[in-house]
């Protein structure tokens, strides 16, 4: 069971922004570490889960 072995952070990569445009950069860029986390917290759960199903279902067997 190999579910959550490859996750791979997107590294967040800009041009270098004029004075005005940093404070966008640096909003948008908190916003997508914010989303990344979300991801690889729902694939963990979602790992998680499967996880426990197997057991249960080896239970019911045994």
């Amino acid at each position: 069971m190999r579910l959550c072995r490859n996750i791979e952070i997107p590294k967040l990569v800009y041009p270098e922004p004029s004075k005005k445009e940093i404070n966008k950069y640096e909003i948008r860029s908190t916003k997508q570490i914010r989303i990344t986390k979300h991801k690889i917290q729902n694939k963990f759960k979602t790992y998680n889960n499967v996880k426990r199903e197997i057991r249960e279902t080896k239970k019911a067997f045994v």
